[in-house]
């Protein structure tokens, strides 16, 4: 298990965003990575909705920057019909980000 120490003081801010909109949503759907859209979304706070500045949301970058084997189960997790048991996360947010 990971607590908010062991991953940093630094609080996770699924929120944020780069110049052009996307979140860390946005770049771990669009390179593929299941753990971490797994990791992220059982964060409080993560939105899947926020759109980029090209009008995006997460589930439309799916996998444009690495191999389609894993797409389905990022589509999946997203949809909320995939479980993905790598992570179990306690995460303390102190109001600040």
């Amino acid at each position: 298990m990971y607590t908010h120490t062991q991953l940093g003081e630094t609080p996770l801010c699924t929120h944020t965003h780069t110049q052009l909109g996307e979140t860390p949503l946005h770049f771990a759907c669009k390179l593929g990575h299941v753990e971490v859209v797994a990791l992220l979304l059982s964060l409080p706070l993560t939105n899947t909705t926020i759109r980029n500045r090209h009008g995006q949301m997460p589930a439309d970058v799916v996998c444009q920057k690495a191999s389609t084997e894993d797409k389905a189960k990022i589509e999946a997790l997203l949809a909320g019909t995939y479980t993905c048991n790598y992570y179990s996360v306690q995460f303390v947010y102190n109001g600040s980000c």
